[in-house]
């Protein structure tokens, strides 16, 4: 059984900021694809410097990587990839960290030889969807999460006035410590890269409809799927920067291979 990856993206200013500071990037071969969406950090010296430096490395690390010396198994290219975006935090903290922060948050998903491997850093998400089922598999980097919050009711975490506070993020240390989580890619896999921008806007249930097949066999309009992400948002006001990319992963099936199996049967 084989498959093949599709995506659409969008990224967008918003309805109240002058600059988009996110940063999304796409790559799709034959054997491996490569997504990222990096939110480049709102309120603090270019954002959108350190955003862009995040998708330059990546391109770069594309560029040169060779699939023949990693082999079939996705581990260590994932382990590459971690590496340049371990010197890209390196590279961001020592170039524009000395007066002021710059820094970004990341999710990057890379799909290669039937898994999937999501690195993070920061509090933009991975979702993913597969058949009815869905479930956010990425962890914020936020106030909340930490072991100062431990112990801590859900009452008053959120009326903490550190809630969501954002406690790391690509450039602002440096060293960075990303978050790794793979597994292997399933029939009807959909996965929804996004900044805060979107996620705080829309509901869940709106997040839940765009990264979860309704048909068994029909392959869905991502754009349009988007699309209504989009409109959730601007209805909302939009206050930031807005960026997601949905990447759907469909099978192809070889009937001779079913043929066999029935007459093994």
């Amino acid at each position: 059984m084989r498959y093949y990856v599709t995506s659409t993206s969008i990224t967008d200013v918003g309805l109240c900021r002058t600059v988009n500071q996110d940063s999304i990037f796409t790559y799709e071969s034959e054997r491996l694809q490569l997504y990222c969406v990096a939110d480049g950090m709102g309120g603090h010296s270019r954002g959108e410097v350190a955003s862009a430096e995040i998708v330059g490395a990546l391109q770069k690390w594309v560029n040169q990587l060779d699939l023949e010396r990693h082999g079939k198994e996705i581990e260590p290219i994932a382990k590459d990839l971690e590496s340049c975006l371990v010197n890209v935090n390196a590279e961001i903290y020592r170039n524009y960290n000395q007066n002021d922060t710059c820094g970004s948050t990341i999710v990057a998903l890379l799909i290669y030889s039937g898994h999937y491997a999501v690195l993070s850093l920061g509090d933009s998400r991975v979702y993913r969807g597969y058949g009815r089922r869905f479930r956010l598999i990425t962890r914020d980097d936020t106030w909340q999460n930490s072991p100062a919050a431990a112990g801590i009711s859900q009452d008053k975490l959120q009326s903490n006035p550190n809630y969501d506070t954002l406690i790391a993020a690509v450039g602002i240390d440096e060293s960075a410590e990303y978050q790794i989580t793979m597994g292997r890619v399933g029939y009807r896999d959909t996965f929804l890269l996004c900044s805060d921008g979107v996620y705080k806007y829309v509901s869940e249930e709106a997040i839940r409809d765009c990264c979860c097949r309704q048909g068994e066999n029909i392959q869905r309009d991502n754009d349009g799927e988007l699309a209504a992400l989009t409109d959730e948002i601007v209805c909302n006001g939009a206050p930031d920067n807005y960026s997601a990319i949905l990447v759907q992963v469909h099978f192809r099936y070889c009937f001779r291979s079913l043929i066999r199996a029935h007459k093994g049967n």
